[in-house]
C-alpha cells in the first residue's frame, strides 16, 4: 500500500468564511480566534456537546497543531450506554445473520432496518438489504445510515463555523451543482437554481423553490450545457470515482468560466500525535482495508488524500487546500473540539458498520462473525478516552481559469 499523502505547512481551516465575489482569491489565509478559556462540557450531556447550538470557535487545528489534551476526560469512564442511546443502537456485539440478517445488525430499539430501495431489483442484495450501486461498497441507503449521514453533516457545518462551502462564490451566483443532494446548498444561494445528483431517490420532501434532483450516474456523460456552473460541489464520495483526474476535467468542462469547484471529504486514515493509535490497531486497519477495496473496486477510497494533485492535474486555477485535525470522542480539553469530537465519534459508531460489513464479507473473505468481531474492537478503540484519535477533514476548492470557454 501506498504512503497516505501528508499536507505541508498548515493552511487553516477559518470557522467562518464569506462568499464574497472573487476571481484570483490568493491565498485565502484566516486568522485562528483564540482559543476558549471556558471550562469543559461533561462529555455525555447530550444537552452540552450534542446540542443543537453553535459553540464559539477554538483555534482551528491544522497540520502543525498539537490538540491539548482534557486530562480530567482521559481519567474518566466512558459511558457507554449514553452514547449507545445516542447513536441509536447497541454494540456491534448483538445478534447479526450471515445470510438472512439485513445490512446492518439488530440495533436496539430502532430494531432492523430494512432498505427503503428494497423494491428495486436492479439494486443488489446486501445481507437482506439493498444498495444503489454506486455505493454497492461505501455504504447502504437504509435509515440507519441516512441518519448517519445527517450527523455528519450537522458535524461539518459545526467545523465551518455553519458554513456548507468555502468557494469565494458571489451571492447572486445563477447555476450550481451539487453532486449527492442539494437542498441546503439551495437555502444558502436563494438567487441559483440547485441541482442535486444522485443515484438514489432519497431526497427530502419539502425542498427550496430553486432546488431540483436528478437521479443520474455522476460518472457517466452529463447532459448539462459545458460552461453552465458558477459552483460544482462534492462531498463524502469515496469509493465513487475510477479515475479522479478525468472527473474533475469533466467538472472543468461544466463550470463557467471562473466558476469553482469544491471537494470536501474526510480522510480515513486515523492518527494521533501521542502514539495512543498503534500501528497495529483496529482504527489503523480501517484504512488498509479500505485501501484494498479501492484497488478491487477501482474506485479510490483515498479522495482526501488524492484530490488536490488530481484537481491541479486536471488543469485548475487558483487551489486552495485547507486542513483540519477533527477530534475522535472528547478527549480534547478545548470545548469546541471537544463538541466536534462527539459528534464525530457519534458518526462513527453509527456508519462503520455499513461502511464496511459488504466489502469485508464480499471482497475480502471475513466470515460475518470475523467482521463483526473487528467491528467491535473498532468500536472499542472509538471509545477509549485514552486514545487521542483524530482523522484530517481536507478542504480543496479551485478555479476554472477566466480565459478557459473549453
Amino acid at each position: 500500500m501506498s504512503s497516505p499523502h501528508k499536507a505541508g505547512p498548515a493552511e487553516e481551516i477559518a470557522p467562518t468564511t464569506s462568499k464574497s465575489p472573487s476571481t484570483s482569491p490568493g491565498a485565502r489565509k484566516s486568522t485562528s480566534p483564540a482559543k476558549s478559556k471556558s471550562s469543559s462540557p461533561q462529555a455525555t450531556s447530550p444537552g452540552g456537546l450534542l446540542s443543537g447550538e453553535l459553540l464559539p470557535s477554538a483555534e482551528i487545528p491544522g497540520p502543525l497543531h498539537t490538540i491539548e489534551i482534557d486530562n480530567d476526560e482521559v481519567e474518566s469512564t466512558y459511558n457507554e450506554g449514553a452514547t449507545r442511546n445516542l447513536c441509536g443502537h447497541q454494540s456491534c456485539a448483538t445478534s447479526g445473520s450471515t445470510d438472512g440478517g439485513t445490512m446492518h445488525s439488530k440495533m436496539g430499539s430502532i430494531g432492523t432496518s430494512s432498505s427503503i430501495f428494497s423494491a428495486s431489483s436492479s439494486w443488489p442484495s446486501v445481507h437482506g438489504g439493498s444498495a444503489a450501486n454506486w455505493v454497492i461498497f461505501r455504504a447502504p441507503n437504509d435509515d440507519i445510515q441516512q441518519d448517519a449521514e445527517a450527523l455528519q453533516h450537522e458535524m461539518y457545518r459545526r467545523v465551518l463555523g455553519g458554513k456548507l462551502f468555502m468557494s469565494p462564490i458571489p451571492d447572486d451566483a445563477q447555476a450550481v451543482l451539487d453532486l449527492g443532494c442539494g437542498a441546503d446548498v439551495a437555502d444558502e444561494l436563494p438567487s441559483a437554481e440547485v441541482t442535486g445528483i444522485d443515484l438514489s431517490p432519497i431526497q427530502p420532501a419539502f425542498v427550496p423553490p430553486n432546488c431540483r434532483f436528478e437521479i443520474d450516474d455522476m460518472n457517466q456523460e452529463w447532459t448539462f450545457p459545458e460552461n453552465k456552473f458558477d459552483l460544482i460541489f462534492m462531498r463524502s464520495a469515496p469509493g465513487c470515482v475510477p479515475d479522479f483526474v478525468e472527473f474533475a476535467k469533466k467538472v472543468k468542462r461544466h463550470l463557467k468560466p471562473g466558476g469553482w469547484f469544491e471537494h470536501a471529504q474526510a480522510s480515513g486514515l486515523v492518527e494521533s500525535d501521542d502514539g495512543t493509535v498503534k500501528p497495529d490497531s483496529a482504527a489503523r486497519q480501517w484504512y488498509s482495508i479500505f485501501a484494498t477495496l479501492g484497488e478491487k473496486t477501482g474506485k479510490s477510497f483515498m479522495t482526501s488524500e488524492e484530490a488536490p494533485a488530481a484537481i491541479r492535474e486536471a488543469g485548475f486555477d487558483n487551489i486552495e487546500e485547507h486542513n483540519v485535525k477533527l477530534p475522535i470522542g472528547t478527549w480534547p480539553r478545548d470545548p469546541v473540539l471537544k463538541q466536534w469530537g462527539a459528534w464525530n465519534r457519534m458518526f462513527l459508531l453509527q456508519a462503520i458498520e455499513g461502511f464496511s460489513i459488504r466489502g469485508l464479507t464480499t471482497m475480502l473473505d471475513y466470515s460475518f462473525e470475523e467482521a463483526q468481531l473487528y467491528l467491535v474492537q473498532l468500536r472499542k478503540e472509538l471509545t477509549d478516552p485514552r486514545i487521542h484519535a483524530y482523522i484530517y477533514f481536507r478542504v480543496v476548492y479551485a478555479q476554472k481559469s477566466l480565459n478557459d470557454e473549453n
